[in-house]
């Protein structure tokens, strides 16, 4: 756990997320580039940029999910 960085992850207004159900899609407005989350990383996304830093979000995602700590990682 020693490399997550203690900052906090954000998206940038280019950026849309549109949640669906346990999935989201990911869609950059200026590449045009999209991905879709599993239900786990759209949790993954959700708790990135909501949490104070990226260790909390790791730290909630060990609770919630059951996954090695350096598989998460």
């Amino acid at each position: 756990m020693n490399a997550l960085p203690e900052g906090r992850a954000f998206a940038t207004s280019r950026v849309l997320c549109k949640d669906l159900g346990d999935e989201a899609i990911l869609l950059d407005l200026e590449t045009e580039t999209y991905f879709g989350l599993n239900e786990a990383g759209s949790r993954m996304w959700k708790l990135l940029t909501t949490q104070p830093t990226v260790r909390e979000a790791y730290a909630v995602m060990l609770e919630e999910f059951d996954v090695a700590p350096d598989e998460l990682e």
